[in-house]
């Protein structure tokens, strides 16, 4: 018993000094973060960097001390404080994230290649501060951010800002598709696709040509995504292998409908009736990418309408307002003329003219789409005839009558 008590009394002196310990590293550690600049500050940030409990120890300052810590790492010319920076920016607390932002952008200027690392970082609120601090840079962060294409947790970061770039990124990601690893490779591809990027697409017809699965149909993504006309040929034969999976040949509809041309259009018209629901989707789409002078050339008024519900050009609603004074396509053009308001009229003028048909709950839900339609379905519910279905369409938009 004695030699119990013993130990108990010596477990508990030591974690009354581990404690008193804690506390007083604890208060340390936050006088020399949140104080005066100086070399203890500076060795106490660059170690802080891999300390495995520094986001909780940053949570656990004040709101006045997160400021002041996140704005001290920002008097330091020193690579080793990105990750420091990258870890902090997790935080929360809006004002203190700000800062921090400035502290990564001022150390950006010079060491654009350690900002672009925190690429890596999984956080949104930590991406959007590094994707900040990068554009406050300018340009000369590109081939920093180019060379996170090589660092699987940071590819696909990388891959949004290049996009975000714009065409100046083209120069920077065009040597990443002779890379010698493939999703190197197609992650610059992926980018230069979604850039529409024209100088890239003889070498991705290349490799292209010369690669097979994932990656075949990685290079087939890219080329649809740019669209360029010398790749007709090669995306028409891709639509009409019925032998390749349907995900590749809605790619493919979708770089002809981007060339746009009197070919191309004919050759996704010539596919709109398929059985495959996907490929007619993928059909629609890229009609709909073509623009609304595939409308003139449209098998049907069903099919046509189909494509002008997705675009939102005066040209598309002219088609639609046709085909609402059209009686045989009132009840695909009511579907096709929603949340336009330059419809209102036509409308409720086809609202008048069938209120005994089947398309007046068509024409109607079409109407409670636009704020001016919902002032005419509450006109209509004093009519005896068309006032239930007015009732019924407010009252599922949640509209007093």
């Amino acid at each position: 018993m004695g030699r119990t008590l013993r130990s108990l009394a010596y477990i508990t002196l030591v974690g009354v000094g581990l404690a008193v310990y804690n506390s007083y590293s604890l208060r340390r550690d936050v006088g020399i973060a949140t104080g005066p600049q100086g070399d203890a500050q500076h060795e106490f940030f660059a170690s802080a960097a891999t300390r495995p409990d520094i986001a909780l120890f940053y949570k656990g300052l004040t709101h006045a001390q997160r400021i002041a810590m996140a704005q001290n790492i920002g008097h330091y010319d020193d690579a080793k404080l990105a990750p420091l920076i990258g870890t902090l920016l997790g935080s929360f607390d809006t004002e203190a994230r700000t800062a921090l932002t400035e502290s990564l952008t001022a150390l950006g200027r010079t060491h654009p290649e350690a900002v672009a690392l925190q690429l890596k970082q999984a956080g949104s609120l930590q991406q959007f501060a590094i994707a900040t601090s990068l554009r406050a840079i300018g340009n000369s962060d590109l081939p920093a951010v180019g060379a996170q294409l090589a660092v699987a947790d940071a590819r696909p970061h990388a891959v949004a800002y290049m996009v975000a770039a714009g065409h100046d990124a083209v120069p920077v990601l065009m040597p990443y598709l002779d890379h010698k690893t493939a999703d190197v490779r197609l992650a610059a591809a992926d980018a230069l696709g979604k850039l529409g990027a024209r100088e890239a697409v003889p070498k991705l017809v290349g490799l292209y040509e010369d690669s097979k699965g994932d990656e075949h149909f990685g290079y087939l993504s890219a080329i649809g995504g740019i669209g360029a006309p010398e790749t007709e040929a090669l995306l028409s034969r891709v639509v009409a292998d019925v032998e390749t999976s349907t995900p590749r040949r809605a790619q493919a509809f979708l770089g002809l409908g981007r060339i746009a041309s009197d070919t191309s259009i004919a050759t996704l018209w010539s596919f709109a009736k398929d059985d495959d629901v996907q490929i007619r989707e993928a059909v629609i789409a890229g009609l709909q990418l073509a623009g609304p002078t595939t409308l003139a050339t449209a098998p049907n008024s069903a099919l046509g309408l189909k494509v002008a519900s997705g675009l939102k050009v005066q040209a598309a609603t002219d088609y639609i307002d046709q085909k609402l004074r059209e009686p045989g396509d009132i009840s695909d053009a009511a579907r096709a003329a929603s949340n336009r308001p330059e419809l209102v009229m036509s409308l409720t003028h086809a609202v008048i003219e069938h209120p005994d048909g089947a398309d007046v709950d068509l024409l109607m839900r079409a109407l409670s789409s636009t704020p001016a339609g919902i002032s005419e379905l509450k006109q209509f519910t004093r009519d005896p005839n068309l006032g239930g279905f007015a009732m019924r369409r407010l009252r599922l938009i949640g509209v007093q009558g």
